[in-house]
């Protein structure tokens, strides 16, 4: 499937994986920007080598988090050191500010999410409303 199809296929809530960009893009030492259906994500790869995709905007400012870097697990936003768990999305400073993650997967070359984001809150479970 390529790009297009994959977002013509879903728009941006759905569940399918979509491909984002080629793999060799993102590397441990730079992020990476794309948009899908005009929203912005931002894809980091961590220590381990595996990839994240978030929102791009820092729930903070508003700085480019493909601008950033994962350190102990956390996205960390290049602009005031705001760092965001990969797992939850939540500050550990402040678990009320929240970064949207996605489920990524790497493969054939390839970084594909599904485009909806995961449940935010402490390891990934739906916060109580």
């Amino acid at each position: 499937m390529s790009m297009e199809e994959g977002t013509k296929a879903r728009g941006h809530e759905g569940t399918e994986w979509v491909d984002l960009c080629a793999a060799d893009e993102v590397s441990a030492d730079a992020g990476h920007y794309v948009v899908r259906d005009d929203h912005g994500y931002a894809i980091l790869r961590d220590e381990d080598g595996k990839v994240h995709v978030m929102d791009n905007a820092c729930p903070h400012a508003g700085a480019s988090m493909a601008a950033g870097y994962i350190e102990d697990g956390c996205a960390v936003c290049t602009w005031h050191a705001w760092p965001f768990e990969v797992g939850s999305g939540e500050c550990p400073d402040n678990r009320t500010i929240l970064l949207k993650m996605y489920e990524t997967r790497e493969s054939d070359g390839r970084v594909r999410a599904r485009l909806n984001p995961l449940p935010l809150g402490e390891g990934g479970e739906e916060r109580a409303g």
